[in-house]
C-alpha cells in the first residue's frame, strides 16, 4: 500500500515538469525543467503592453512638465495642466467681454436713428464719426423711401437732384443749383480715396452728368434711385461702378 502511494506521488510530481533529454559520454542524461504553461505567457504579454504604455505615458508627462522643477508630483503636473488650459480659457473670456461691454457703452449712447443707419450703411457701432452727425441722420430718415418723381421735390415724389438740394440746403445751410450737371460744376472736384461723409458723387446714366448722391462714408451713398426712390446703395455695385463719373467737395 505504502509503495504505491509513493509511486502515485511521484507521478503528480513529475507531471509538472518537462524532461529535456541531452547526451554525454556517458549516455543520456534526463533533466527535469518546468513546463512552461498558458499563464506565463500571458504574464510575459502583460508586461510588455504595460512598457508600450509607460512608453506613451512618459513622453506625454515630459510635454506637461518641460517647465516645472526637476522629479515634479502627479499633483504637481495635473495642476499645471489645468492650470495651462484654465488660463487660456479665462484670457478668451475677458476678451471677448470687454468686446461686449465696448459695444453697450457705445449702444447706450446712440440713438435708435443711429442704430438705424449703423445698419444700413453696415458699419459698426464704434464708427462715431460716420453716425455723429444727428442732423444730416434726421433729415436722410426724412427722406428715406420717398418714391423717385422726375421734377418731383417734395415728400410725394422727388428726383436725384432735387433730394441732395434740399438735403444740403438744411443741414449745411448751402445753395445748390437745381440739376445734377449745374451741381458737378458748382463743386470742388476730388478723387474718391478723399471722399467724405456730405461730399456729392456724380454718376453718368443717361448721358453726361445726369445723376448725384451724398456720400455717407464706408463706400455708400445715399440718392433717389428710379426704381427705388431714396435709398442707399454701394459704390461698387456693378451698375454704378460703371457709371461713376466723380466726386465733389460743397466746402
Amino acid at each position: 500500500m505504502q509503495k504505491m502511494l509513493f509511486i502515485l506521488c511521484s507521478a503528480i510530481c513529475l507531471s509538472a515538469f518537462t524532461p529535456t533529454i541531452s547526451y554525454a559520454n556517458n549516455g543520456p542524461k534526463i533533466k527535469l525543467g518546468k513546463k512552461k504553461t498558458e499563464s506565463s505567457k500571458k504574464t510575459v504579454f502583460k508586461k510588455q503592453n504595460t512598457q508600450l504604455s509607460l512608453s506613451k505615458t512618459n513622453s506625454k508627462l515630459a510635454a506637461l512638465t518641460k517647465d516645472l522643477p526637476s522629479k515634479p508630483t502627479a499633483k504637481e503636473i495635473v495642476k499645471k495642466d489645468i492650470e495651462r488650459k484654465d488660463e487660456l480659457v479665462i484670457k478668451e473670456s475677458l476678451e471677448e467681454y470687454e468686446k461686449l461691454e465696448d459695444n453697450r457703452s457705445m449702444l447706450n449712447n446712440f440713438t435708435t436713428l443711429q442704430a438705424k443707419y449703423a445698419s444700413r450703411l453696415n458699419i459698426v457701432v464704434d464708427s462715431e464719426k460716420l453716425l455723429s452727425d444727428l442732423t444730416l441722420l434726421k433729415e436722410i430718415d426724412f427722406w428715406y423711401g420717398t418714391p423717385y418723381r422726375m421734377g418731383g421735390t417734395t415728400k410725394r415724389g422727388v428726383d436725384c437732384s432735387a433730394f441732395s438740394q434740399a438735403v444740403v440746403n438744411e443741414v449745411y445751410k448751402l445753395d445748390l443749383p437745381r440739376t445734377a450737371r449745374e451741381q458737378y460744376a458748382s463743386v470742388d472736384k476730388i478723387s474718391r480715396k478723399d471722399l467724405v461723409q456730405g461730399d456729392l458723387v456724380f454718376f453718368n446714366t443717361s448721358g453726361g452728368v445726369s445723376h448725384v448722391g451724398i456720400y455717407m462714408g464706408n463706400n455708400k451713398f445715399i440718392h433717389s434711385s428710379s426704381s427705388k426712390g431714396v435709398t442707399i446703395s454701394d459704390l461698387d455695385e456693378t451698375y454704378w461702378a460703371n457709371r461713376y463719373i466723380g466726386a465733389g467737395k460743397l466746402f
